[in-house]
């Protein structure tokens, strides 16, 4: 659980630095993105049973966005 926090405060911390000065290029959040999704990938299997939860939520949260989108338009 540390890890994750961690991993997740170092993509925060490249987004505000990025925010700051754009001229640095997405390298860097690129890389914390990465670490951020391995975390995420390791906390669905280190917590058994949350694949199951997180998939439901991720798809009602993307039906959302697209229902949202799709009126907008």
């Amino acid at each position: 659980m540390d890890m994750a926090i961690e991993e997740c405060a170092e993509l925060i911390q490249a987004i505000n630095k990025w925010r700051r000065n754009p001229s640095i290029g997405m390298g860097n959040i690129a890389e914390e993105v990465a670490d951020v999704e391995i975390m995420c990938s390791q906390l669905r299997l280190m917590l058994h049973g949350l694949d199951r939860s997180v998939d439901e939520i991720k798809e009602s949260k993307i039906t959302r966005l697209d229902n949202y989108i799709n009126k907008e338009s």
